[in-house]
């Protein structure tokens, strides 16, 4: 007997009794096909006998045998919006359609509430925050329609958003403009880096924040760092007057302090400026030199040039802490770029 349990065979035979097409797109790149067994509803609610051990469908289970597969209601309303083979992959806009959709990994499901701290898992996190982030940004943030965890994934479907490339002089004073205003949120961006600028029209808007955190009525909502870890680890930074340092890399991974969203801003701006492409088309000298001490500046310069694509956040992280920062650094660069 044959059991569908997610392995290729197994899909392969599935599709082929159903539609000869979808076994075609199969066998060119299996990850063209959603939303079947192949991707989710794996788990086996109930085991019963049956006299006919062929294989039958409807739109709620898929039945092998004894094994009954349900497929959740996430996962129909999910499939019932994309025209069948049109969808081009997660994270892309389905073809003939203005949705996209996102798959993130699941290793647990949690939140948990002590003194005004909620943390959650980091798919979760990503739906709250983005949600506060609509209320607040209205047509900056991207909107989030539906989201649901099936089969150790969470999926979420969104508006159409394209992914920014290099933004220009003009699209970083909206990006100024948003970190103006969510920093009377006490707003921190846990993957503040240019992969995770996407526009929409002519607005840019901000995704991916499994590891954000916000203050909503004086609640912290946070991803992924657990509250005893925040109490325990002290604070992550030096600070002078108008300055901070970064004092302990590993612990300003877990939490940032007051100064969060100013390094954020230091964080986006170096993801932009180890670009090589962007370096040689956009012209911010005004403004990233206003961001760093004189004395430190020619070294900053130096490490930029050493890159020709964007390192991740924590290469960043390393950089960052070998300067100082300034504390007003935002409200420093939307002056720059104003004039």
């Amino acid at each position: 007997m044959m059991e569908l349990s997610g392995d290729k065979k197994a899909i392969m035979s599935f599709y082929g009794k159903r539609n000869v097409k979808a076994l075609d797109m199969f066998e060119k790149d299996p990850s063209i096909i959603p939303f079947e067994i192949s991707e989710l509803c794996q788990s086996v609610f109930l085991d019963r006998i049956v006299d006919d051990h062929s294989v039958r469908f409807s739109d709620d289970r898929i039945m092998d045998g004894a094994k009954i597969y349900f497929v959740c209601r996430g996962c129909q309303m999910t499939k019932s919006i994309i025209p069948y083979g049109k969808f081009k992959g997660f994270g892309k806009t389905i073809k003939n359609s203005d949705i996209m959709v996102w798959k993130t990994k699941v290793k647990s499901q949690y939140s948990n509430e002590v003194e005004n701290f909620v943390t959650m898992n980091p798919f979760t996190s990503d739906i709250v925050i983005g949600w506060f982030l609509e209320s607040i940004l209205q047509k900056s943030s991207l909107i989030t329609y539906y989201a649901y965890v099936c089969s150790n994934h969470g999926y979420k479907v969104t508006e159409r958003v394209e992914r920014l490339v290099y933004p220009s002089r003009e699209q970083i004073v909206k990006i100024i403009n948003i970190f103006m205003i969510l920093k009377r949120y006490n707003f921190s961006w846990g993957n503040p880096h240019i992969t995770n600028l996407y526009t929409k029209g002519s607005e840019v808007v901000l995704v991916e924040h499994s590891r954000s955190s916000i203050v909503i009525d004086g609640i912290v909502y946070s991803g992924e760092q657990s509250y005893e870890s925040l109490c325990s680890i002290g604070s992550p930074t030096s600070n002078t007057k108008g300055s901070f340092r970064i004092r302990n890399c590993e612990s300003f991974r877990v939490t940032k302090g007051k100064n969060a969203i100013q390094y954020d801003f230091y964080s986006l701006i170096v993801s932009f400026m180890t670009s090589k492409e962007f370096r040689d088309t956009v012209n911010i000298d005004d403004m990233w030199e206003s961001m760093w001490r004189k004395s430190e500046f020619s070294e900053i310069m130096r490490i930029i040039r050493i890159y020709n694509e964007s390192p991740p956040v924590d290469v960043i992280l390393s950089i960052l802490s070998k300067f100082t920062l300034n504390c007003s650094v935002i409200e420093n660069s939307s002056r720059k770029l104003s004039y």
